[in-house]
């Protein structure tokens, strides 16, 4: 049976999402050659940084390793819309229509792809979970 375009669409949300967890997570690993996530949270004026980034990057894994595996997929959904929100409020609009973050001397902002990039994946959490009235979406079963 081939996989519904949700379904697709669902999946790649979800690489995405395991890909940039990952990413932020293995930062320190650079040796210090680019700042760390934790580091730029706390730029930002984010309360506990070192405990903040490492939950984010949590949630951004395992949601999406939910979204992959098509568990969970409304609760998932919703921790990684609120991560987006928050993205959205706190970096990429101030950083991209303000001044940008200056980070250990790296200028980090004024990124114009990434306020459509995350408003598409955050409409695309949201048309993941529509009720489908042919109940194709294999996760839309009671």
């Amino acid at each position: 049976m081939r996989p519904s375009p949700q379904r697709i669409a669902q999946t790649i949300i979800g690489i995405t999402f395991v890909f940039a967890g990952t990413g932020k997570l293995l930062l320190p690993l650079a040796g210090g050659a680019v700042p760390t996530f934790a580091l730029v949270l706390g730029e930002m004026g984010l309360p506990q940084p070192e405990l903040l980034a490492p939950c984010i990057c949590g949630m951004e894994i395992t949601g999406g390793l939910a979204l992959i595996r098509d568990r969970y997929r409304k609760q998932a959904s919703l921790v990684l819309g609120s991560v987006l929100l928050g993205a959205l409020a706190t970096f990429s609009i101030p950083s991209t229509f303000g001044s940008p973050l200056v980070v250990q001397g790296f200028e980090l902002g004024r990124e114009f792809f990434r306020i459509p990039l995350e408003a598409g994946l955050l409409a695309a959490l949201v048309w993941i979970n529509r009720k489908d009235a042919a109940g194709s979406h294999p996760s839309a079963a009671p």
